[in-house]
């Protein structure tokens, strides 16, 4: 008879049952050490042994939505685009396109916010536009920008400079010695500024001058051609300047003036401003009784009535000849 001797890897239950106590896999400890880490598994993500969906875990906290942007950070951004638009317009202002430089600074103005935190930048590309338009001899359109430039930024020194030196080029002699007197209330050592209104101040006075005779030029011909209906024209009249105040006063030269119809309404009218200028005006109507009533409220040392009838050739020669 042999005797068995109990073996050490085996474990002896209650009910006489031998169990062999068995390692676990290398893909079961591959498992569970990846559910140790945190990650999810097939069997996490799909659902458990019985083949349903799990419900979602209400444990978890769900991620926050990206919040909207203020209206401090959309007015940054713009602000930041505007000036790469305005850097970009720089370098084409630099490389001589001037017209793809007035682009850039456009498009900066459109995307640069109307707000004050804008005013430097906005100022910026309002002059800079006035530099291309004053490059392209666009000289009008340059003194535009300036202004707005201006509008933003009163005191911008080299925009009054600039508006100068356009007003100059369309002979606006006034206009630009108005911007220079502006520049010398910021920086009376300006010596620029100083010098321009010495040089302007001669062209300024000899363009008021070309200016005011042909002024008289013109009132000459329309008063000629209300005087010539009554054999008259401004020659008749004389201007004579008063040296104290510079203006001028007007007498009329001795003359005869005829008045037909001018025994009311407008004629007689004229006839009494011409008596009244120096001239002796025959009243000639056909209403006598109102025509001597003309004459002798004008007075007849420089007045008269005679009766004539302009559609009679012969009475109007006679009036003449009267005369």
């Amino acid at each position: 008879m042999v005797a068995i001797e109990p073996c050490a890897d085996l474990d002896t239950t209650k009910n006489g049952t031998n169990t062999e106590i068995s390692e676990p896999s290398n893909a079961q400890t591959e498992e569970s050490s990846m559910k140790d880490d945190g990650f999810e598994t097939a069997s996490d993500g799909e659902g458990g042994s019985d083949g349903q969906d799990r419900k979602p875990d209400s444990s978890k906290a769900e991620e926050p939505t990206p919040e909207e942007p203020t209206a401090e950070q959309l007015q940054q951004k713009a602000l930041a685009q505007a000036n790469d638009a305005k850097a970009e317009g720089n370098k084409l202002f630099g490389a001589g396109q001037y017209e793809d430089a007035l682009s850039q600074y456009a498009i900066a103005l459109q995307i640069a916010p109307e707000v004050p935190s804008s005013s430097e930048i906005r100022s910026i590309c309002h002059a800079n536009s006035a530099a291309c338009f004053s490059k392209l001899g666009r000289y009008d359109d340059a003194i535009k920008e300036c202004t707005k430039a201006l509008e933003l930024n009163p005191t911008y020194m080299k925009v009054l400079v600039r508006r100068a030196e356009a007003h100059e080029k369309l002979e606006h002699f006034e206009e630009a010695i108005a911007d220079m007197k502006k520049i010398l209330e910021l920086d009376s050592s300006n010596v620029q500024a100083r010098r321009g209104i010495q040089r302007l101040e001669p062209l300024a006075a000899e363009k008021r001058e070309k200016m005011k005779e042909e002024m008289i030029g013109k009132l000459k011909e329309m008063g000629n051609s209300v005087l010539g209906r009554f054999g008259m024209s401004v020659d008749n009249f004389k201007a004579v300047k008063d040296p104290n105040t510079g203006s001028y006063s007007i007498s009329f030269q001795r003359k005869v003036a005829i008045f037909t119809g001018a025994a009311s309404g407008i004629c007689e009218a004229a006839a009494r401003l011409f008596a009244q200028s120096g001239a002796y005006v025959v009243i000639a109507d056909i209403h006598d009784e109102l025509g001597r009533h003309v004459a002798t409220s004008i007075g007849l040392n420089c007045a008269s009535y005679i009766h004539c009838n302009v559609s009679d050739e012969l009475q109007v020669k006679a009036a003449i000849d009267w005369t």
